[in-house]
């Protein structure tokens, strides 16, 4: 307006709403969901049907929820490192290909606490959210990681528990008689009918010949050959045999009727590698379990050639090698 030779500029007060589109498209959220059961026996494997079933329904219900893949692995929840699935979860992950995670729950997850928690945090710091259904767990909430931490380490005493148990169960049946383990059968023998062990006569005579050919003086490499020459197959149907199962036959105590169990040990966290028995544990000498092959006087001549041709030698408690290996003429 133009006033007295002014202008004079009139504001008036600006009225100011939100303008929204007709509709709001929601971001869609992809979902990975992570299984595992510990056997592939027939009872976890329903039941891994059934988390994949519920799962799926689950996921098509949510609003905003898009399945994306199932990782399942059939493996022992001790360490991360044998379940390839839950590897290829963390890398699609990393590669924001998936934005939630959800599991049963934690025992699924993992039951070590410190490599579950790695995991988690690793997870966090991809922007990944991680729902545990059956403890309605969400890592997206502050407090989560105390409870996981606090169920985790519960589910961990459960299973040393459980894993001390199985250990007491293998030591009463060692003790007793009755462990399963008197009847593993080896190359030379099979179970029959009622479960004990009988011979395989073909396979016998393949035992007494490496038994005959090593106490004569030849060498496992000989040996070897004298097996393929005469088209004896090797324990696996192989053409040739290995000679390191030559040299575990050779040392094996079955083929003279005796089992003798706790040969290796597992005393470690659960996951922990078996090791020899040197002596960390009691062993169980099971006699005149099953028919021999050989008799014990030869098994034992085999055994101080073994100690004889062996260029490991101990001096006054240190363990030493010869300066030349065993080499045979024949």
């Amino acid at each position: 307006n133009y006033s007295n030779g002014r202008y004079v500029l009139y504001m008036a007060e600006r009225r100011v709403r939100e303008v929204r589109p007709p509709w709001i498209i929601p971001k869609i959220r992809n979902v990975g969901v992570y299984c595992r059961v510990s056997t592939g026996s027939a009872e976890q494997l329903h039941s891994l049907a059934s988390q994949v079933s519920h799962f799926t329904q689950l996921i098509k219900r949510k609003g905003g929820w898009r399945l994306y893949d199932f990782y399942i692995d059939v493996a022992s929840g001790a360490t991360n490192e044998r379940r390839p699935e839950f590897q290829r979860l963390l890398d699609d992950c990393e590669n924001y290909r998936v934005d939630i995670v959800i599991t049963k729950d934690v025992s699924r997850f993992g039951r070590n606490t410190e490599e579950t928690l790695i995991s988690l945090r690793l997870l966090t710091s991809f922007s990944v959210e991680v729902i545990f259904e059956s403890e309605g767990i969400n890592t997206s909430e502050t407090s989560s990681e105390l409870i996981i931490s606090i169920i985790e380490s519960v589910a961990q005493a459960e299973n040393e528990a459980r894993s001390a148990n199985i250990r007491w169960g293998i030591k009463k049946g060692a003790t007793d008689g009755t462990s399963g383990f008197f009847r593993r059968r080896c190359y030379g023998y099979r179970n029959n009918e009622h479960g004990d062990l009988e011979i395989v006569p073909e396979e016998a005579e393949a035992v007494r010949l490496i038994f005959e050919s090593y106490l004569n003086g030849s060498s496992l490499n000989l040996i070897q050959g004298e097996l393929r020459q005469r088209g004896i197959p090797s324990p696996t149907g192989k053409d040739a045999w290995c000679k390191q199962s030559i040299n575990m036959l050779l040392s094996n105590e079955k083929y003279t009727g005796d089992v003798l169990l706790m040969k290796s040990v597992s005393l470690g966290r659960i996951g922990s590698k078996r090791e020899r028995n040197k002596g960390q544990a009691a062993q169980y000498l099971g006699m005149s379990c099953h028919p021999p092959i050989i008799d014990k006087e030869t098994f034992e001549a085999a055994q101080k050639e073994k100690v004889k041709r062996s260029n490991v030698i101990r001096i006054e408690g240190v363990v030493k090698r010869r300066d030349v290996r065993y080499s045979a003429t024949k």
